[in-house]
């Protein structure tokens, strides 16, 4: 093999390794873009329930909600989430280090079929970041798979 065949080769090689590299780094930003506008519409999707969250919470500290209380806040929760483009909305609490729904974004069809999760049943499928963020009050993203299937 000549030497100029050898230079043709490694200019290839260093072009493929140059290209591969480019490559990754353009994949990782737009995982990276992906990822932004799915928490940006997870965290319009949290400021758009807060209001009713925060007035129903207060009053359910003292007194559960009634079964027609909470079945207007689940389907308005799910009105939310239709309109925002997210699956679902919930709210948890934890309570003895166990948590717990206090609601969950339906539809009319998830109270036909008691699709729903009822005030108080307990989730049992808290990620440690979803934990981390009750002890610390600080927004947390999370990719978990619950039996409800994987999701942001």
């Amino acid at each position: 093999m000549s030497i100029r065949t050898k230079l043709i080769g490694v200019v290839v090689l260093i072009n493929l390794i140059i290209i591969s590299i480019y490559v990754l780094y353009v994949a990782g930003l737009k995982r990276d873009s992906v990822y932004q506008k799915i928490d940006s519409t997870l965290l319009a999707a949290a400021a758009a329930s807060k209001p009713n969250l925060s007035i129903y919470h207060n009053k359910t500290a003292s007194a559960a909600p009634t079964d027609e209380e909470y079945k207007t806040l689940l389907l308005g929760l799910g009105d939310v989430a239709k309109t925002i483009g997210v699956e679902f909305i919930y709210s948890v609490i934890e309570k003895d280090g166990k948590f717990y729904f206090t609601s969950d974004s339906a539809t009319d069809e998830d109270f036909a079929t008691d699709d729903i999760s009822h005030y108080m049943s307990e989730y049992e499928d808290v990620s440690p970041k979803m934990a981390e963020a009750f002890s610390t009050s600080k927004i947390e993203y999370d990719e978990i798979t619950d039996e409800w299937g994987t999701h942001r």
